[in-house]
């Protein structure tokens, strides 16, 4: 059985709800309450979508203070994945394969790799070389499937020379 949130979503739904705002084209999980609101999605997905805040909290679920324990007193560090987000990152994997074995795509790989820069009013971020404060989302696509690899919309921060 699929563990349900406490608005009576199941995880699946709840990965669901991001592939739609990122496929959308929500920028932020406040965008979710757009999609909440279109009663027509909601029709063809069979739930209701959840509220930006039950989103939110499903999201902090994958974080894990401890691991943040280690980092510098100075400067930014990566800490090491929760053992949620590695489940997360394993389920995205097996979707991934899932659709390889049964589609079959032809071998060729292209691998489209964005980069754009996004504006932020963040006072901590850095300025890009357009003037303003920006942070870079690393996105990779398979060129020949569509299919997103990667949708890291962790927030890279842009240096000081945009670089």
């Amino acid at each position: 059985m699929l563990k349900r949130s406490s608005k009576g979503l199941n995880q699946g739904q709840m990965i669901e709800t991001f592939i739609l705002l990122s496929a959308l084209g929500g920028e932020n999980i406040d965008d979710v309450q757009h999609i909440r609101d279109d009663a027509g999605l909601a029709g063809i997905a069979g739930y209701t979508l959840p509220a930006p805040e039950t989103a939110r909290q499903w999201l902090d679920s994958f974080h894990d203070e401890t691991l943040m324990l280690n980092g510098p007193i100075h400067g930014s560090f990566i800490p090491a994945e929760s053992k949620s987000l590695v489940g997360l990152k394993e389920i995205y994997r097996q979707t991934i394969w899932a659709y390889v074995n049964n589609v079959k795509p032809r071998l060729d790989v292209t691998l489209d790799v964005d980069t754009p820069i996004i504006e932020t009013l963040k006072s901590e971020a850095q300025y890009c070389y357009g003037g303003y404060k920006a942070f870079q989302a690393i996105k990779v696509s398979w060129a020949e499937t569509l299919l997103v690899l990667n949708d890291d919309d962790e927030r890279v921060e842009c240096s000081p020379l945009g670089i």
